[in-house]
């Protein structure tokens, strides 16, 4: 039983850590409007821990471009496209231009 919760407390631990770093990583792109080196070694730490421990974190994913790895942050590097009629939202990468779709219908 003693396994289950340490299982538990390293995955709140993890879960913790990638969170802590994301932040980190957001106040980087802040600072700089891009997202550089220092930035996206904070996001691949990040997303090690999330795949090693199986967290299911989907902030993180609606939060990273695809294509390039770089964080999106509406204003500052990507750029937000709502079409009423499809009932979708498109987040454009400003980097590479990758298109992001969420739907919200």
């Amino acid at each position: 039983m003693s396994m289950i919760k340490n299982d538990k407390l390293l995955s709140e631990m993890a879960r913790a850590r990638m969170i802590r770093l994301v932040e980190l990583a957001k106040i980087r792109v802040e600072k700089t409007g891009d997202t550089d080196l220092i930035a996206r070694r904070y996001i691949n730490i990040a997303k090690s821990i999330k795949s090693h421990y199986e967290i299911k974190e989907p902030s993180l994913n609606r939060m990273l471009c695809k294509k390039c790895g770089s964080m999106l942050m509406p204003g500052l590097n990507a750029r937000v496209r709502v079409s009423s009629h499809n009932g979708y939202m498109a987040i454009v990468c400003g980097k590479c231009g990758a298109e992001k779709h969420s739907f919200y219908k």
